[in-house]
């Protein structure tokens, strides 16, 4: 297809996005561009404050590959102003518009098949997908980097699924150094995994709740309760609150009404509710005296245990730390 004069919009976006828009100025397409401030490179294209404007006679309107927000709402823009209601553009775009983005949410489905839109979902093509691991695999690092007191070299590290973002991120983290372990549901990965040199993690279907839970009563973790910042710019905080902690994994435990309400929903096992109606903790915890100063990024408490043990506690603290400062947990899965 030739794409000389063809009307294009395309909807907010990053980096990415740019340079997209920069080659088909080369095609030279007739470009509309919302969400873009004004730059040489682009300076061939229509730039639109109003998007519904920007859209009319359009043959294709392509968004973002970070997608919108579950209201349909595109907030990643380089110009950095208000979100594009990409759900009010859809009513204003002819029929048989192709409308390409990342991964349409659902209220996006529902207007697109109502307005008898055509959605190309773009992180779906292998062509695009794969590539765009890249990114996403660096980003999940940079930010590892950023948040851990670690190096990622010598650390254990642990990728849930083995998809195209899966497979990058654990192919990076190895050649930083990490020990990486790959979870996965499927035999052939699980074959893949261990040819890679990874350290393989076999889960059931991790649809089943039954066997995700299963799954968890065997494996250890850690994780660190810490604060990032300290309000009002002060430079340390004061430890409190253990007393609570103590209390409440002593007490930890599910009545017989528990067990049958979770029994009438049909999705554990009764292995697994038996394991919960004998329920005690069983894992260490580490946390620095009631009264101490503590700093920002330095843990406050630390929690080996079963995952499952683990994730009880680590719900429990979350929703007891205050909203200031704000609290966070990490978690790391070393692998018996």
């Amino acid at each position: 297809m030739k794409l000389a004069n063809v009307p294009i919009t395309m909807l907010g976006g990053d980096l990415r996005e740019l340079e997209l828009a920069k080659t088909l100025l080369d095609y030279e397409v007739d470009l509309r561009l919302v969400g873009f401030p004004p730059m040489s490179v682009i300076s061939r294209a229509k730039h639109f404050a109003d998007a519904v404007e920007a859209v009319r006679g359009a043959k294709f309107v392509l968004g973002p590959m970070s997608n919108t927000d579950m209201d349909g709402r595109i907030f990643n823009r380089l110009d950095q102003l208000d979100p594009i209601d990409l759900v009010e553009v859809i009513k204003h775009l002819p029929k048989e518009t192709y409308l390409l983005i990342g991964v349409a949410k659902p209220i996006i489905v529902e207007m697109a098949s109502k307005h008898q839109i055509k959605i190309i979902e773009t992180a779906e093509i292998d062509d695009i997908a794969i590539l765009n691991s890249i990114p996403t695999a660096e980003g999940a690092i940079q930010l590892a980097m950023e948040e851990l007191p670690i190096t990622i070299h010598s650390s254990k590290c642990l990728v849930v699924g083995y998809g195209r973002c899966g497979m990058t991120l654990a192919r990076s983290l190895s050649a930083l150094g990490a020990k990486v372990t790959v979870a996965s549901r499927k035999a052939a990965d699980i074959a893949r995994i261990i040819e890679m040199g990874y350290t393989p993690l076999p889960l059931a279907d991790l649809y089943s709740q039954v066997d995700f839970c299963t799954a968890y009563l065997h494996y250890i973790t850690y994780f660190d309760l810490f604060f990032r910042t300290v309000p009002d710019n002060g430079g340390f905080a004061i430890a409190a609150g253990l007393e609570q902690v103590i209390n409440y994994i002593e007490t930890l435990k599910f009545s017989n009404e528990d067990i049958e309400y979770l029994r009438s929903r049909k999705l554990f096992s009764e292995d697994f509710l038996e394991y919960l109606k004998n329920f005690k903790f069983s894992g260490d915890i580490w946390a620095v005296p009631e009264g101490t100063p503590v700093f920002p990024r330095e843990p406050i408490l630390t929690v080996r245990a079963p995952a499952i043990e683990a994730q009880f506690i680590e719900t429990f603290l979350l929703l007891l730390s205050p909203p200031r400062p704000s609290f966070r947990s990490r978690y790391c899965f070393p692998i018996r």
